[in-house]
């Protein structure tokens, strides 16, 4: 594991992926930059291999993203990262960008910005704020207005913003219990889905008061090479 993420400020060639195929050795040098354990960057390397290409995600989340680095550290560390990662500079707030392109800049800043912490505790810290960028957006203000304070229907309502923001993804949502949800999802291949999904769900809670959220895997099961099944109770 290297100590510092080493990039220069020129984006290297074949960088940008968007949603052309892509091979193993491609994949593997990207990985090789991240000061990550090796079993992260074995991690990193199938889940961008097999990542469905047509996956497509709203550009407001790359912009969310780029303002986290920026806040967290600077400008400056934001714009090597976004070259390395091959992102253009702004995007169109619901225009939709390639969703493995996203995961690119979202592996990079993980370690980047908590350095201290395992990757997947780093991506969870993140995912916490993707909630409260689509809240500010349009159409969220719109939605998150509906949601009110009660748990069941901002979770409801989280299904919703989902399908507005990532494109390939099924979500759905179902009441167990009085204080508790299951939540069924078939997503991306990531290995670090839970941790991702764990910071969204209790981002967005939290983002309406809702305190003392808790997110617990019950299961997860492979979709073919493309895809996962997961299965999560969310109580509060």
């Amino acid at each position: 594991m290297t100590s510092l993420l080493q990039l220069d400020s020129t984006p290297r060639e074949g960088l940008v992926w968007g949603q052309r195929d892509v091979d193993q050795t491609e994949v593997e040098a990207f990985a090789d930059a991240l000061p990550l354990r090796d079993a992260d960057r074995r991690a990193i390397v199938s889940t961008l291999l097999h990542f469905p290409a047509a996956c497509q995600v709203r550009g407001m989340f790359f912009d969310g993203l780029v303002n986290v680095i920026k806040r967290e550290r600077d400008a400056e560390t934001a714009e090597r990262l976004m070259l390395h990662a091959g992102v253009r500079g702004r995007a169109i707030p619901f225009g939709l960008l390639p969703h493995r392109d996203f995961y690119k800049l979202y592996f990079m800043a993980a370690p980047v910005l908590y350095p201290q912490q395992p990757l997947e505790h780093g991506m969870q810290r993140i995912a916490e704020t993707f909630y409260p960028v689509f809240r500010d957006s349009m159409v969220g203000r719109t939605l998150s207005a509906m949601m009110g304070s009660d748990p069941r229907r901002i979770l409801d309502r989280l299904v919703d913003a989902y399908k507005m923001s990532v494109q390939d993804n099924e979500h759905s949502v179902r009441v167990a219990g009085e204080r508790g949800m299951l939540w069924e999802c078939r997503v991306e291949p990531s290995p670090f889905y839970a941790e991702t999904f764990r910071g969204i769900a209790l981002g967005t809670l939290e983002s309406h008061g809702v305190k003392g959220g808790r997110v617990e895997t019950v299961s997860r099961v492979a979709d073919g090479q493309e895809h996962n099944r997961w299965v999560f109770r969310i109580t509060w």
